[in-house]
């Protein structure tokens, strides 16, 4: 593969031999700024290296048998443990934001609906409803 340095651009030439028309006769001259060149080298040679980088770690990744903490097997803590925070506490202070002094009662208000939500829906098992446009045209 030649690099845009050592292609020669001013021996390009159209050719009308090989055009549909054979009438129009025209010459293309236009010029590549050094910037532009040495910007496409440096790219090539990055998309170069980067290739060769890939190739090595998936050639050193394959012979290596992953070990647990690559797995994540290892880093879950136990669940024997006590929680470090209390459980809610950030969803209270949340509400205390937003409500104030009500906070409590419309947190009670909340849990009482989503329990009452979650027994509903495990007595009755509700299929899930299709969802249809409101307007529905039939032609």
């Amino acid at each position: 593969m030649k690099l845009l340095r050592e292609i020669k651009w001013n021996d390009v030439k159209y050719n009308p031999k090989n055009s549909i028309e054979n009438e129009v006769k025209e010459e293309f001259e236009f010029e590549i700024d050094p910037e532009t060149i040495k910007f496409y080298e440096e790219s090539f040679k990055y998309k170069r290296e980067r290739q060769k980088e890939r190739k090595k770690k998936l050639s050193k990744n394959e012979l290596k048998p992953m070990t647990g903490e690559q797995l994540n097997l290892f880093t879950q803590e136990s669940s024997t443990n006590a929680p470090l925070e209390m459980v809610g506490k950030e969803r209270e202070e949340e509400l205390k934001l937003m409500y104030g002094d009500k906070a409590k009662v419309i947190q009670y208000l909340e849990t009482t609906l989503q329990m009452i939500h979650d027994k509903n829906y495990d007595i009755y098992l509700p299929k899930y409803w299709p969802s249809f446009p409101l307007r529905i045209k039939f032609n």
